[in-house]
């Protein structure tokens, strides 16, 4: 009997210490799968977050910031056109040119996977589109011309952008955003028919409703600035103004012209990521 009872409590002790020798194996197995687990992580997420959102850290290499203040400078043609009630009536079709915007934008980017997700303020200028019609072009026997100009436009949007990285320096983006804008409507020009000459004008600081689209590529120049080429289409909200008649001694109004203002641009951007990092490491 005794003989049994120490087999049996021999047994149990080997099957313990089985059991916890198996423990050990499998904890340091569950270490080592973690530790890879953790590699990769790491690794995917040099690769993953964009290249434009880099700072300095510590040991002087680059890590990617969750979130970052950024400046921008912008600038680029913009290819535009004027709709006008009183120029299609009058000579057809829409007011055309092209002149240069420019200005700026303060956002914060906060890190995404591949890439980051923006949120800025935007403020531009632009110049406008203007158009001589010469009438005796359009009717034998009139004379005089009338010029429509849409000038010293402006937008003030909040944008949101989504970047999308594509190698550790080139990248995506595409986006849009609402607003306000306006520009200065002004048409003003003589009728002359058998010696008699009425002249008509109209004038308006026209404001409204604003938005835009647009997508481009980005290219990281540095540790915090980057660089990136886009297309943008803006739009105005349609407005009216009042068309007036003289002949030199009683004023007459003609009725209202509704008229739009839209654009195409090509738009040039320096982004500088932490703008006010120097102050404060010269601060410390």
């Amino acid at each position: 009997m005794r003989t049994t009872r120490s087999g049996i409590l021999l047994g149990l002790v080997l099957l313990w210490g089985g059991v916890l020798a198996g423990a050990g194996a499998a904890q340091d197995e569950l270490d080592a799968t973690t530790a890879e687990i953790t590699d990769a992580v790491e690794s995917s997420l040099d690769v993953d977050v964009m290249p434009v959102s880099w700072i300095d850290s510590l040991d002087d290499s680059f890590v990617a910031a969750p979130r970052r203040w950024y400046l921008s400078g912008i600038i680029g043609p913009s290819f535009q056109t004027l709709t006008d009630e009183f120029h299609a009536d009058t000579a057809g079709g829409s007011v055309t040119g092209t002149a240069l915007t420019g200005g700026a934008a303060v956002g914060l980017a906060i890190a995404r996977p591949r890439g980051q997700l923006r949120f800025e303020f935007e403020g531009r200028a632009r110049g406008g589109p203007e158009q001589t019609l010469n009438l005796a072009d359009i009717a034998p026997g009139v004379g005089g011309a009338i010029t429509w100009s849409a000038a010293e436009g402006w937008s003030t949007m909040v944008n949101t952008w989504r970047d999308i990285s594509v190698t550790e320096r080139l990248g995506v983006y595409a986006g849009g955003g609402i607003g306000a804008g306006g520009y200065a409507y002004d048409v003003d020009g003589a009728l002359s028919v058998g010696g008699i000459t009425d002249r008509y004008f109209a004038r308006s600081q026209s404001s409204g409703f604003a938005w835009q689209v647009g997508a481009g590529l980005t290219y990281l120049l540095g540790d915090r600035l980057t660089f990136d080429c886009g297309y943008r289409f803006y739009s105005l909200q349609p407005t009216s103004t009042d068309i007036f008649a003289s002949d030199g001694t009683i004023t007459d109004r003609l009725g209202a012209s509704s008229h739009g203002f839209s654009a195409s641009e090509l738009l040039f951007t320096l982004r500088l990521y932490d703008p006010f990092s120097g102050w404060q490491r010269g601060g410390d």
